[in-house]
């Protein structure tokens, strides 16, 4: 009889282990980049942009590199989602032609179309089930260093954080409300009750940020999961609403001050804090190419200063598709959202399907008065998440198969 000899990891677990560590450096690196640029580079926003991209470029250029190298994992060609984000950022691409932003223009969309190719490099070396995973692990471990720099960020007297600093409402907002939802989906799918505590920390940093919008679109988002993402008896959903009512008074408490003074200003809220305004403008300014639009990133120079503040964007999603993509721009936008919500309809994993309607929540009421240059989702998650669920129809190439699920937790 001769005794086994173990020489370590077989070569399976070796691009396992190395998947795992990809997907989470891609998923902590894009939560936290805008971290990285406040604490590498300060106020000097063009030196930091050019280095995210660069690095942007070195995932890009791993990812690409080990997938020609022999590793692969099987395209799934079924991914509507990922075909209508192409013909989005084709589009806009196309629009860059005629916009009158020039090339700070074409410098954002290079951004964007950067983000798309990291993603779908990553789908192409890492399976699905790994990449899904640790990308949202990487994400949240991302998110919670951003919210760890909440305490060395200007702050306005009313305890807000300043809208001038380079990490603002916009940037922190977003990304740490989108990370709290990723936590409930990693405490029902893993059963580990660690994840709804971290959940509950990074929603106390939402409202930290002084971001209503994102404040609101959590809080909405993040109660639908909780209510329809298990099986579990009613009493136990209950009582999980009841801890997460008592979190959400308590983040309150921290921050009343801000919240006081935003509800006693008449004019805020008669107006969504001017909002109204900007979209006044918007339309006027659509009307005048209402089909093609007036190119990429066209509002950030189009749209008229009201006093102090100069608007970027229009505040609105779809209105500043319209404004800058036109109606085939909306068509275009509306056609990733319904691809999405019918991948999640399909998907037979519960806290999965629940975690995409709650993300679809999020992004509806997001684009009511937010407006980022791309969509109110982020690109790369929106493609993760939407790779991901294609691949349970397929579980033996990558799918869920092999995920513990623990939807009674």
């Amino acid at each position: 009889m001769t005794n086994a000899i173990n020489f370590g990891p077989s070569v399976a677990e070796q691009e396992t282990i190395k998947g795992n560590k990809l997907a989470l450096a891609l998923g902590y690196f894009l939560a936290f980049r805008d971290g990285l640029l406040f604490l590498l580079f300060g106020d000097a926003v063009k030196y930091g942009l050019i280095a995210l991209c660069v690095t942007s470029m070195l995932f890009t250029g791993l990812f690409a590199f080990l997938w020609l190298s022999g590793y692969w994992a099987p395209k799934y060609s079924e991914n509507r989602t990922l075909k209508w984000v192409l013909i989005y950022i084709l589009w806009a691409g196309v629009s860059v032609y005629w916009t009158p932003a020039g090339m700070t223009a074409i410098g954002n969309w290079g951004m964007i179309a950067l983000d798309i190719l990291m993603v779908v490099a990553a789908t192409q070396f890492i399976p699905a089930a790994i990449l899904g995973v640790n990308l949202v692990k990487g994400w949240v471990y991302g998110a919670v260093t951003l919210a760890a720099l909440l305490p060395f960020i200007r702050r306005e007297n009313d305890g807000a954080i300043s809208y001038e600093a380079v990490l603002n409402p916009h940037n922190i907002g977003p990304t740490v409300a989108i990370a709290t939802l990723l936590c409930l989906f990693l405490w029902r799918s893993s059963g580990k009750h660690w994840w709804g505590w971290i959940a509950a920390l990074l929603f106390c940093a939402v409202v930290s940020t002084g971001d209503k919008t994102d404040l609101g679109c959590v809080i909405a988002a993040g109660g639908l999961f909780l209510l329809f993402g298990n099986t579990a008896k009613f009493s136990k959903r209950a009582m999980t609403a009841l801890v997460a009512s008592a979190v959400i008074l308590a983040a309150f408490a921290f921050f009343g001050d801000y919240i006081s003074a935003y509800a006693g200003d008449e004019h805020a809220l008669y107006t969504l804090t001017g909002r109204t305004a900007v979209w006044d403008a918007a339309i006027d300014l659509s009307w005048e190419h209402p089909w093609l639009g007036n190119g990429f990133f066209a509002s950030a120079t189009m749209l008229p200063s009201f006093g102090l503040f100069a608007p970027l964007d229009a505040h609105n999603e779809w209105l500043q598709t319209w404004l800058t993509l036109g109606a085939v721009g909306v068509s275009i936008l509306t056609m990733i959202y319904i691809s999405f919500f019918q991948l999640a309809r399909s998907c037979q994993n519960l806290p999965l399907r629940t975690l995409v309607y709650s993300l679809i929540v999020y992004a509806i009421l997001h684009s009511i008065t937010e407006a980022p240059f791309a969509l109110s989702l982020p690109i790369p998650l929106l493609l993760m998440t939407s790779h991901f669920m294609t691949a349970t129809r397929h579980p033996a190439r990558g799918g869920l198969c092999d995920i513990p699920i623990a939807s009674q937790a």
